[in-house]
């Protein structure tokens, strides 16, 4: 049995994970799926929000649970995690990275974005700073194009704005602290929103065990959501 925190990312809440949890607590795991502040169901204000923020919360998160446990970061959420390993390095036992963001000492979310995002999610981006608002063809381009459509639908009715002030702090990682964290990679080949091209560039950030293919847009925990867990159980060290 494993103990799963499952962070969501940019513009998602907890709510992204909701086909998974009951796959992987079948199996016996534990799984959290937390809204970020400020993400989601949670009514902090954006202009409250840091990466550090959101760093404390996990760590508090993961300082509560029984046992190290295994962060699994999509998207966005690659860097939440990495920051976590940096604070509490021996309450991680593994670090999955869903097609997601591997930062650099010194780097911010901002800058992985501008050299890593697909053109459809940049131009997303700058259209959600006029509007504020996700609709469900924009949704479908840039996240979800593998995915069903009343899936697609419901995700581009909970999609909100992302806090612009997260996006700009540096992150701080160490050798000694994120370095020792073991680390496995999950690619997303028709992934629009960071082309797995970029996927593969961010992995030259790190030393990953191990990197698994899926055939799937940016959002495999709607469009393959058992292929998703199966995956997850074996990241976790196959565990069931």
């Amino acid at each position: 049995m494993a103990v799963f925190v499952l962070v969501h990312g940019a513009s998602h809440g907890g709510w992204c994970w909701e086909r998974v949890v009951p796959l992987l607590e079948a199996r016996g795991h534990r799984v959290y799926a937390p809204d970020l502040p400020g993400m989601g169901d949670d009514k902090t204000p954006h202009e409250q929000l840091t990466s550090e923020t959101w760093t404390s919360f996990l760590v508090n998160l993961v300082r509560s649970a029984a046992e190290p446990v295994v962060l699994v970061g999509h998207s966005r959420g690659g860097v939440q995690i990495s920051n976590v390993a940096e604070v509490v390095p021996q309450l991680v036992r593994k670090l999955v990275y869903l097609s997601g963001f591997v930062p650099l000492d010194g780097s911010d979310n901002m800058s992985l974005a501008m050299q890593f995002c697909g053109p459809d999610l940049m131009q997303a981006a700058a259209q959600m700073q006029e509007t504020q608002e996700w609709t469900v063809d924009l949704a479908r381009q840039v996240f979800y194009n593998t995915t069903e459509e009343a899936w697609v639908v419901r995700a581009g009715g909970l999609l909100g704005p992302e806090p612009m002030a997260a996006m700009l702090s540096p992150n701080g990682l160490s050798e000694d602290r994120f370095g020792t964290v073991s680390k496995v990679y999950i690619e997303c080949l028709e992934d629009r929103a960071i082309p797995v091209a970029s996927q593969r560039r961010m992995q030259e950030h790190a030393v990953f065990e191990r990197v698994w293919q899926l055939p799937t847009d940016h959002s495999p925990f709607y469009s393959a959501a058992e292929l998703l867990a199966d995956t997850l159980c074996e990241a976790a060290g196959g565990q069931e």
